[in-house]
């Protein structure tokens, strides 16, 4: 719902409520978007997460067991395996574990979570903290004060819903920075 609502408003006595009304549904538009989008990501960052966490986990099992195998399987005094793929299989899991890092697939699925959750439980809230506040009115159009309070509880939820989602970005850029600086200090140890 876009901000256009707003010049529809009308706070007449006799529109009041239809207006107030319109200011819940942009309100809780506004949490319900938020929540969708984590709701999705989280998806994709689990499955991202879970793969390559496996496939580090797979990797490193492989090179820990490549060099047993080597000594298991001779023919003719040498290994029919080459020690030289448990190397290879290491170096598969590092990189692994660094995809997972730079692509922010652990964390993110970690952020996205506890993020999803806070904005259900405000969209609950809100709603029945909106009925609660209606159910004052005896079925009459809300006064000045109830008018105030309800458009104060919408405010502040939009309020709430960006800074969660502004918390959990700047977490995301503070957790991006630090895998970036983590490579690049890796980078120079190799050289």
């Amino acid at each position: 719902m876009s901000d256009d609502f707003l010049q529809g408003l009308s706070w007449e006595p006799a529109n009041r409520a239809s207006s107030l009304d319109a200011v819940f549904r942009y309100a809780l538009a506004h949490v319900e978007d938020a929540t969708s989008w984590y709701r999705q990501k989280v998806k994709w960052k689990r499955v991202g997460a879970r793969s390559l966490r496996l496939g580090a986990v797979a990797a490193v099992s492989v090179a820990g067991i490549l060099p047993i195998l080597t000594q298991i399987f001779i023919t003719d005094g040498k290994p029919r395996i080459d020690p030289a793929w448990a190397s290879v299989a290491l170096a598969l899991a590092a990189a692994m574990y660094a995809f997972d890092r730079l692509l922010d697939c652990t964390s993110g699925w970690m952020r996205y979570i506890p993020t999803e959750l806070r904005l259900r439980r405000l969209s609950t809230d809100f709603k029945l903290g909106w009925e609660r506040e209606r159910a004052t009115w005896n079925g009459g159009p809300p006064g000045d004060d109830e008018l105030k309070a309800m458009l104060g509880r919408a405010q502040q939820l939009v309020a709430q819903v960006d800074s969660i989602v502004e918390q959990e970005t700047l977490a995301w850029i503070r957790e991006f920075g630090a895998a970036v600086k983590q490579l690049e200090h890796s980078g120079r140890r190799d050289r």
